[in-house]
């Protein structure tokens, strides 16, 4: 898959879809715990173009948890839903990250 991304993405390059496939396969791609430049670069350059490109603002939720960013994961996988109601994958994550959080406020 990832070759024909890169020749969508080559085709055009100003298409936040194609932009934001690219990052998500990127993503799958990436070693537990490491998030790649290209990867941030591409999230980032979808999200100049289209601030709601689901694939990449789901993607950058993922990217922020991966790097143990709870509190910025959660602000994106709720900005996933938002932008996509239907997205099940970021409104678990929502469902999940927020159970987390009350749990570690009650232990204090």
């Amino acid at each position: 898959a990832l070759p024909i991304i890169r020749a969508l993405v080559g085709s055009e390059r100003r298409n936040p879809s194609y932009l934001g496939l690219l990052a998500s396969v990127l993503y799958g791609r990436g070693i537990e715990g490491t998030i790649s430049k290209e990867i941030v670069d591409t999230v980032n350059q979808a999200l100049r173009i289209h601030p709601d490109e689901v694939h990449s603002l789901y993607t950058k939720a993922r990217c922020y948890k991966r790097m143990g960013k709870i509190r910025e994961a959660l602000h994106y996988f709720k900005r996933t839903v938002t932008v996509d109601p239907a997205h099940l994958d970021a409104a678990r994550e929502v469902r999940l990250l927020t159970i987390r959080q009350n749990e570690k406020g009650t232990k204090r």
